[in-house]
């Protein structure tokens, strides 16, 4: 028995593999090809970056997994273009499953012939932070000093393992953050407005907003971010659709 298990094994094919650590990804496969039984090459490439933040390794049919990398490369660039703001991992994933799909559902003489594993790291957190603090900037601007040039707006940051803090300050015109209505979602997509974010973008795209006004003396906005806390699939789809609505203010 042991001897027909022995020859029934298969002994060519490809092993790829992703390991997920604390501060990084590995994407490793091996570098033999072959054609059933025979050995083609054993310098072949199975890993390929596919930007700045992400990379793919794929088995199967060698030219399936030289296209489809290319492929999703140039595809993420033009979405990115598109929407100024950078794919993230799930999308990349969702992208590369469709292609997959598309591959072996559509009529074809050869269909695709490939499996692949991606991985990466998501901008989440600087995109984030970066949008909040420009509103709030951009606040002090429009109503803080109304406009006039030439005057003062101070950022302090902190930074450790587990958050990030960016204080925001002027010395224009304060307000009472008490005073500020909460967001009604879904009026505010009924209305298509575009304006009017601000404050309710800097809520839910940080995890704590603090306020210290005096004005004309010191008012300061603090903002919290805490790298590791998971947020629920509510928020983040809520920060989704305020961050494309930002940024298509900005075009």
């Amino acid at each position: 028995m042991d001897d027909e298990l022995k020859k029934s094994i298969l002994k060519t094919g490809t092993t790829i593999i992703g390991i997920v650590c604390k501060d990084g990804i590995v994407m490793a496969a091996d570098r033999q090809a072959t054609a059933g039984d025979i050995i083609i090459s054993k310098r072949e490439k199975k890993v390929f970056q596919v930007n700045d933040y992400l990379v793919i390794s794929g088995c199967g049919i060698a030219a399936d997994i030289h296209r489809v990398p290319k492929f999703l490369a140039a595809e993420l660039r033009l979405k990115q273009l598109r929407s100024k703001t950078r794919p993230s991992v799930e999308e990349a994933a969702t992208l590369l499953a469709n292609m997959s799909y598309n591959g072996i559902r559509q009529p074809s003489t050869i269909p695709q012939q490939a499996g692949f594993l991606i991985a990466g790291f998501n901008e989440d957190h600087v995109n984030k932070i970066q949008l909040s603090v420009d509103e709030a900037c951009t606040n002090i601007v429009k109503h803080a000093y109304k406009g006039i040039q030439k005057k003062d707006i101070r950022i302090q940051v902190e930074l450790n393992d587990e958050k990030m803090i960016i204080a925001v300050i002027d010395k224009g015109k304060g307000f009472d953050p008490k005073k500020i209505e909460p967001l009604n979602m879904n009026n505010y997509l009924n209305e298509l407005r575009r304006g009017g974010l601000g404050i309710h973008l800097m809520n839910i795209l940080m995890d704590e907003i603090q306020y210290s006004i005096q004005p004309l003396k010191k008012n300061q906005v603090t903002m919290i971010k805490y790298f590791h806390r998971e947020e629920s699939q509510e928020k983040k789809i809520r920060q989704k659709i305020l961050m494309e609505r930002s940024y298509a203010r900005k075009k």
